[in-house]
């Protein structure tokens, strides 16, 4: 009886050291994961990249309108700004669509390339774009209304 105890007493404390998983990440004494620093917002931990947007002293808003033939967003646009982001007001009417592009003038052609934007809708673009991160865009109306937001550090 007295070794059926003790087999039965070691078997259990066998069992609840192997339920514990010991993840060691490179820095004894430590389980988890594995610290991540983001500086001025680059880095990674290990799956995801984050975009980087640096802290803005300016942020520039204006209101373009737009219509059926394509113009750039907005029409005049600040010195210096690191990215722009364009939306498609939704003060417009539930069926207008905006499309934009930031390395060419789009069209509403089906083989056009460019961010097709729904009442709602907001695309971001940055100055690293070919042309220097100004986009164009064209909507199916004749007087839309397309909402930039501007970023200058």
């Amino acid at each position: 009886m007295k070794r059926a105890v003790i087999a039965l007493l070691l078997l259990s404390v066998n069992t609840s050291a192997q339920s514990q998983v010991l993840a060691n990440q490179g820095r004894p004494g430590n389980e988890g994961p594995w610290p991540v620093t983001v500086v001025n917002g680059s880095g990674s931990d290990g799956g995801f990249t984050p975009v980087s947007q640096s802290p803005c002293s300016t942020l520039t808003q204006k209101v373009t309108d737009a219509g059926t033939a394509a113009i750039t967003v907005p029409t005049t646009p600040q010195s210096g700004r690191i990215w722009i982001q364009v939306c498609n007001s939704t003060l417009n009417a539930s069926t207008t669509q905006a499309i934009c592009w930031a390395n060419g003038q789009p069209t509403f052609s089906a083989g056009s390339a460019g961010d097709v934007l729904a009442t709602g809708d907001c695309a971001t673009y940055n100055i690293t774009k070919q042309d220097g991160g100004v986009p164009w865009c064209i909507t199916n109306a004749s007087n839309a209304s397309l909402l930039s937001t501007e970023c200058v550090p």
